[in-house]
């Protein structure tokens, strides 16, 4: 780390913690693809959030924690993977 990086990170550090978190987010977001998602897809994607949300809501219906959803998508994986093998 650069001499110019370690007394930026110190005097972040020295912030609040709600200006810390404020500081991660835009830093967070510099890193990020700078190519716009489409509207469409924020769209569908906004879309998608809110019917889950109802379904929550409604029916109680829950989609497993983070933990379970990755576990779940590393099979998935796996086994496109092993298909791929013996096809």
């Amino acid at each position: 780390m650069t001499e110019a990086a370690r007394e930026v990170l110190e005097l972040a550090l020295s912030l609040p913690p709600e200006e810390r978190a404020r500081v991660v987010r835009v830093l967070c977001d510099s890193l990020e693809d700078p190519e716009p998602t489409s509207a469409a897809a924020e769209a569908a994607w906004r879309d998608e959030i809110r019917r889950r949300l109802d379904d929550v809501a409604r029916e109680g219906k829950s989609y497993g924690s983070w933990d379970e959803s990755l576990a779940k998508a590393e099979r998935r994986l796996e086994e496109r993977r092993r298909a791929k093998k013996s096809g």
